[in-house]
């Protein structure tokens, strides 16, 4: 059973990583997803480091039958398609 979990920068994800006991298996999401996650900490004024580093969490997601190569893929093709979604959440909230 492959355990997923995401790194997000308070709700916006970041990395996707999967494992399956010693193979796992990390997939960063692209480069806009970085550009959300500095945006929206400018307008909430976290941008100190120590303010901005102590709102990274890591999310624990459904577990997968898949290994966790095609698993962390999956998960991160469909974070990238709603991306718009996370977008207008993110700064309806900042």
């Amino acid at each position: 059973m492959t355990k997923i979990t995401l790194l997000c920068w308070q709700e916006i994800p970041s990395v996707v990583e999967a494992r399956d006991g010693p193979v796992k298996h990390k997939v960063e999401l692209t480069q806009r997803f970085q550009e959300l996650i500095d945006l929206i900490a400018m307008k909430r004024g976290l941008d100190g480091s120590d303010d901005y580093l102590m709102h990274w969490v890591k999310e624990k997601q459904d577990d997968s039958d898949e290994a966790p190569i095609p698993a962390a893929e999956k998960m991160a093709a469909k974070i990238e398609a709603e991306y718009s979604e996370v977008k207008s959440r993110a700064i309806a909230n900042s």
